[in-house]
């Protein structure tokens, strides 16, 4: 039977369709459009080819940008961002660095916390999927013991393994010289893959006793008792005894456990009125417990077991019990690899310090011998705790310290020098800093010349080290180092000042490998008042080498409260970047985190060093007698009747009663006594009613150990978090209640390559982008948007009381704050929150007036220039807040101690406590109810909507500013915050969408709707509601507002949020080319489209770009290839051209009247590369008479228009079968079709781009087409359709087939 011939056509009105099979998709839908786009109904035209230009850096003639982190559009500035700098492309096609920019994130995180808890900062280590944390604790209403602790969990999920053991105890030590240096300082270490805890402790162990009082009725013997208010077990051996018994020869027999050096002990047997001091205990030792890392599962059965550290010869490594100082790192160099080393202060007396290197020895670590060991003799500086005797006598208490760190960056070479010690030593009784750099063996070292200047001249007597780290650039490079240090002399105290923390800062050295250099002399300042958090780390792939490290910083006197006001609220973490220049050094402030969230520091900490409730107390010797309440003392010294009183003997809460004489008192509470004989030498401490004798338990101590994640990219490390204020008793004196405050451990986490690189705005002319904080560039400069702190006022004080008709301040009470306040190259002004208020009552002369001096804290981490502190003063007994005056800060290095004083000196009016011309200037922006603004520190996404600006911040919480107003900064108060009750999974997206705001986690989406709070924090928005379950955003992905919605990508594929709130999958027919993540979406309205970038890593590959044409509805493909690292990473439309950014930061302009890619390559910039693309437009399989029909084909026919020379190709595929190709055919094109297009005699002449091919093989149930322009530097030509000419077979036959097909 003839077969009956039709001809079947398909215009090219739909594009892809991957959502649909093969055998059900529609027949004018297409399988693939690449590299074509629609730009008429039906027509598919070549896409412009990509031309990449060179990447000169401006003022240089060969330097050139070498990496690519993301593309931002400003104004007509093209701007780059190449991971560690920010570019603008110049008119010239060079490329200006306009500063730093360190894409980033960067944030704490609780861990645990416990309010009625001390945390100091937590050591971490991974090993075989665990995480570990270890810290110290004590309790704000405890007795003194200091805790150390472990936590464990699965470093994947976070899951806890182990939580909160106890793993060692110890007690604060109240009376001895050395009782700033009495903590355990443990370290967690990961070495030979599992984790080890090592800490120093001291078990009380009597080694020494002193005769105080013989007594009377003893004879000689061996292993006499003892008892005493603390300790046991202590025995002793009387030797001799004189006529009467009295005790006159005595020695330890038994040290017992938990004495501490002054400790009076009493002999039992005799007349039980012998006694004797604690003269020393044994040395501290090192302890060690491992935790199995095998896996989760024997992680989780660590029980906390310990043991002392011994050398192969059994010998236990001993600590200086009385100045205990230790450090630990992991150690990974070519005598030692895997293995830890340990520094500490030795019990030998021959030497001051140790540096040892462990190994693993049988599953357990051990010590190498002393002769393997680096024993340093030079004089140790160490800081004896001084008790108070005067209130404003703050500024001794502070304890030097040690650091450690192995560079572990050279494991070939055992005569290089790669572990840095530092530490205090005494130069003929003036302390300095030196630096020791120890050979890989352990055998030899370089000391460099001693570290002995402060910031600025005013630093004098000396400098102590506080903490230190070090790094290099490179392996084998030189080191540098950032060291905190405080100069003892530099107490910048005085009435008034009483718990304000003395002068400290951060400074950074460079120090050459194998010689001294003198790094005194290479000094770089850094920071006042702040303290070194973490070690150094290196970034593995940023464009210009850096070492990264984070400081903590109180930006107040303290960290307290008290019935004045509260202190230390204006704390952060700053992350710096140290890089060398071709030797100029410098130190660039990169990141913080949310104001109020900083770690333990020295300033948070000096409350326990230092503490102002130490004030007046008395310590004495005394006779107390059993059930009496009558005392005599040997000096009475200031103590009155009230004082508390503490000893031997004395009950709880008792105080005195009476003073009855110069050496006599009475007791509240009878003394109490284990015999029937009076104490005679009862060791007592009177404390005034006011203060409380504090026990001291500084809980700072080295630097945090990094663990490296994702080769280098991102980096953890245990830490602490401010909780809040507390009030402590603690210990053996903890009787009124002190100020105190309360940290918990926490986990800070530094990404350099985050998930998005950057997401940036235009807010009131500035621009405006994501990373370590909110960045802002107003065309000139970059800086922080807001401060990462806000000003404190450090002291006021009365300058002058005696000015007579020249202006200044009557007599009267005042009141202060101060506010940062800077303008942008665009007139924006940038306001910080205004400090506590504080205030001064001024007296004068007799009829004249006076003037205050008001010394304000310095902004140490900001990048603006010329920074202002407003100074605002109310009038006498009054409320509203002034402007006083200003003045411009000075860089911190010039700076003195981090405070610079304004003298209020009301010239202009004299009347003083008058308005006078004071009442005619600005008042603080707060005064009438405005919030102040605050700063959140770390983002991910950034987004406008109804006038405020929205940003996501590193804690997952999403923040918003005050509605935006012309001439200020975006500003966000600390109220503005958005979270999602119910969803915990992380952040990963905001966007507008009209009166909408869309935020989307990982798992679901959601919106808020209302125009929430104005400036004074009125009004709100509505609470969040669920619109897309299970529909969140991939993390990472862009997100784009379109004039259809918000377009935005989940782990299913691209979804478009539609105006009125309804999710669509749009993205349906392209599903198969977003398993990769994408990076870019960019809405261009003049041609309808929106287009995706797919992300794509690998060395050599094509780009993939999706687009998205809206008014058609079609979706076709485009791919470029590339080579050595090319991959795309961004792109913006800069009003003429798509540039799109690659990888190694050559920025790729798509110019619609060129038809190849050219591309370039980082090692050889000069010499582009260029391809041709093919235009491939696939049909889908069509079945003329339908799915199971048996058809034959003869011919396709295809339709366009030529455009330039070109081949044009078709391929036919059969039956489903994407791999198999049945036959193609080719034409080439060099000019325009001319002549007939039709057999017949009288053909027209018209140049009809119209194309047929035969097919060899025609019976199919099936026909795919793949049309290919190809071999063409132009447009080819553009393609409207294709026509098939069919032979269609009786549909008796439809199901005719092999009997094999046959069930």
């Amino acid at each position: 039977m003839p077969l009956e011939k039709k001809e079947i056509s398909f215009p090219f009105l739909k594009g892809m369709d991957e959502k649909t099979s093969d055998a059900t998709r529609a027949p004018d839908s297409l399988s693939d459009c690449l590299n074509g786009v629609f730009d008429k109904t039906g027509r598919i035209k070549k896409r412009g080819g990509y031309v990449a230009a060179d990447k000169i850096i401006a003022n240089t003639s060969t330097s050139r940008i070498a990496k690519g982190a993301a593309v931002s559009q400003y104004k007509n500035e093209t701007l780059i961002l190449d991971g560690t700098k920010m570019y603008t492309k110049l008119s010239n096609g060079e490329y200006l660095s306009k500063g730093t920019y360190v894409p980033c994130t960067f944030k704490n995180e609780f861990k645990r916390r416990d309010p009625s808890k001390k945390q100091s900062n937590a050591q971490m280590a991974e090993a075989g999927g665990v995480r570990a944390y270890t810290w110290m604790e004590y309790d704000h209403d405890g007795s003194g013991a200091v805790r150390v602790k472990v936590a464990i969990e699965d470093a994947a999920t976070g899951t806890s393994l182990r939580d909160d053991l106890t793993i060692s105890t110890s007690y604060f030590r109240t009376a001895e010289a050395g009782r700033l240096y009495a903590t355990p300082k443990p370290y967690a270490l990961a070495v030979d893959d599992d984790i080890y805890i090592l800490w120093i402790a001291n078990a009380g162990v009597v080694a020494t006793i002193a005769a105080v009082s013989g007594g009377a009725g003893y004879s000689t013997g061996t292993g006499t008792a003892t008892y005493s208010s603390r300790g046991s077990g202590l025995t002793v051996n009387i030797g001799a005894v004189d006529g009467a018994g009295a005790v006159t020869t005595i020695a330890v027999n038994n040290g017992g456990t938990d004495y501490t050096v002054g400790d009076i002990v009493h002999l039992a047997g005799g007349n039980n009125n012998a006694s004797q001091t604690v003269a020393t205990v044994g040395a501290s030792k090192v302890f060690v417990s491992k935790i199995d890392c095998t896996s989760v599962e024997t992680a989780a059965a660590y029980a906390g077991a310990s043991s002392t550290l011994k050398d192969p010869s059994n010998n236990e490594i001993e600590v200086n019990s009385t100045y205990s100082q230790f450090a630990a790192d992991s150690l990974q160099n070519a005598t030692y690899n895997d293995g830890a080393v340990i520094a500490y202060s030795d019990a030998s007396g021959s030497y001051s310090y140790t540096v040892r290197p462990i190994t693993i020895a049988s599953g357990n670590m051990q010590a190498v011998a002393d002769a393997d060991a680096h024993r340093i003799s030079a004089a140790a500086a160490f800081n004896p705790f001084a008790t108070s005797t005067s209130k404003f006598a703050s500024g001794k208490n502070i304890a030097s310290n040690i650091f450690l760190k192995a560079l572990n960056d050279n494991t070939s070479s055992t005569t290089d020098s790669n572990v840095i010690f530092g530490a205090t030593f005494d130069n003929s009784g003036t302390p300095e800093i030196i630096i020791r750099n120890i050979r890989d063996d352990f055998n030899a070292e370089v000391v460099y010349g001693a570290i002995t200047t402060g910031p600025n001249s005013l630093w004098t007597g000396g400098l102590h080290l506080l903490n230190g780290t070090a790094g290099t650039f490179t392996n084998g490079g030189h080191v540098y180092l950032a060291l905190e240090m405080w100069g003892k002399d530099q107490k910048g105290n005085s009435a008034g000042d009483e718990g304000k923390v003395p002068p400290h800062c951060v400074a950074t050295y460079y120090l050459t490998r194998t010689a001294n250099n003198n790094p005194n002399s290479t000094r770089v300042h850094v920071a006042h008042n702040s303290s070194i958090l973490s070690d150094m780390f290196r970034h593995a792939a940023t464009a210009e080498t850096g070492l990264y490290y984070v400081l903590s910083h109180v930006n107040d006197n303290s960290l307290v409260s008290t019935d004045i006001r509260d202190y230390g609220l204006s704390n952060n973490l700053a992350l710096m970047r140290h890089i060398d220049n071709s030797g100029t050094r410098t130190n660039e402030f990169v990141g913080a985190v949310k104001t109020g969230q900083t770690a333990n520091c020295l300033t948070s900490e000096y409350v326990q060093s230092d503490p102002t409730a130490t004030a007046i107390s008395h310590e004495t010797r005394g006779i107390i007698t059993p059930t009496s309440t009558s005392v005599t003392v040997a000096d009475m010294g200031p103590v009155r009747a009230g004082w508390s009183v503490y000893g031997d003997g004395i009950a709880a809460n008792t105080v005195v009663s009476a003073i009855n004489s110069t050496t006599t008192l009475t007791l509240s509470i009878a003394a109490t006594n284990p015999t029937s004989g009076p104490l005679l030498q009862a060791r007592l401490t009177f404390v005034q009613p006011s203060n409380t004798l504090v026990d001291v338990a500084p809980m700072t101590y080295g630097a945090q150990r990094i663990t490296s994640k994702d080769s280098g990219q991102r980096f953890l490390f245990g830490a602490a978090r401010f909780a809040g204020y507390a009030t402590s008793r603690r210990g053996q004196y903890g009787g009124t209640e002190t100020s105190d405050n309360s940290f918990g451990v926490s986990l800070v986490e530094v990404d350099l390559d985050p998930d998005r690189a950057l997401a940036s705005l235009d807010s009131g002319g500035t621009w405006t982008g994501t990373g370590g904080y909110l960045h802002g560039y107003d065309g000139g400069s970059i800086f922080e948007t807001g401060f990462a702190l806000y000003p404190s006022i450090a002291r006021l004080e009365q300058v002058s009381k005696d000015l007579n008709n020249v202006g200044g301040l009557a007599d009267g009470t005042y009141k202060y704050l101060a506010v940062y306040e800077w303008a942008d190259a665009n007139g924006n002004v940038h306001r910080s929150s205004p400090s506590a208020i504080k205030e001064i009552t001024v007296e004068n002369d007799s009829g004249d007036l006076g003037t205050v001096g008001v010394s304000v804290y310095i902004p140490n981490f900001t990048r603006k220039e010329g920074v202002k502190v407003v100074v605002y003063r109310t009038l006498s007994q009054n409320s509203i807040f002034y402007k006083a005056g200003s003045f411009t800060v000075p860089t911190p290095a010039n700076a003195p101690s981090g405070v610079i004083t304004f003298v209020d000196w009301p010239k202009g009016d004299s009347s003083g406590s008058t308005a006078g011309e004071i009442i005619h200037r600005a008042i603080v922006y707060t005064q009438n109810g405005e919030l102040p603004n605050g700063f959140f520190g770390s983002c991910t996404d950034l987004t406008r909507h109804r006038n405020k600006v929205f940003a996501v911040g590193a804690d997952d919480n999403v923040y918003f500013s005050k509605p935006i107003v012309d001439g200020i900064e975006p500003q966000f108060p600390d109220a503005f915050s958005l979270t999602i009750p119910g969803d915990s999974s992380k952040t990963t997206g905001i966007e507008s969408n009209l009166d909408h705001f869309l935020i989307f986690t990982e798992d679901n989406a959601h919106f808020v709707s209302g125009a929430g709070p104005d400036a004074f924090g009125a009004g709100m928005f509505a609470p969040p509601r669920i619109f897309g379950t299970n529909q969140g955003a991939r993390a990472g992905s862009a997100h784009v507002q379109t004039p259809l919605g918000v377009f935005y990508q989940t782990e299913r594929g691209i979804y478009l949020v539609q105006r009125d709130m309804s999710v669509k999958y749009v993205g349906a027919q392209v599903e198969d080319q977003v398993d990769n993540l994408i990076i870019n979406m960019l809405a261009h309205d003049p041609t309808n489209e929106v287009r995706f970038m797919v992300k794509d890593t690998t060395a050599s590959g094509s780009d993939v770009l999706l687009t998205y044409n809206y008014y058609f509805g079609q979706w076709a493909r485009s791919e470029m290839v590339y080579s050595a690292s090319e991959y795309q990473v961004g792109e913006v439309y800069d009003g003429t051209y798509f540039q799109k950014l690659s990888g190694t930061g050559f920025l790729l302009k798509q110019d619609s009247t060129v038809f190849t890619d050219t591309y370039r390559v980082h090692a050889s910039p000069t010499s582009p590369t260029t391809n041709n693309y093919n235009v491939s437009v696939k049909t889908a399989f069509i079945a003329p008479s339908g799915l199971l029909s048996y058809d034959r084909v003869y011919r396709a026919m295809v339709l366009g228009e030529y455009v330039g020379a070109h081949s044009v190709q078709m391929k036919f595929r059969m039956d489903y079968n994407e791999s198999y190709i049945l036959s193609s055919a080719v034409k080439a094109l060099s000019s325009a079709p001319a002549g007939g297009y039709e057999p017949a005699d009288g053909a027209v002449n018209h140049p009809l781009y119209l194309f047929r091919a035969h097919l060899l093989q025609q019976k199919c149930r099936s026909l795919q087409v793949e049309i290919l322009l190809t071999s063409s530097t132009t447009a080819a030509a553009h393609l409207d359709g294709i026509a098939f000419e069919v032979g269609v077979r009786p549909k008796k036959s439809a199901f005719k087939t092999i009997a094999d097909r046959t069930l």
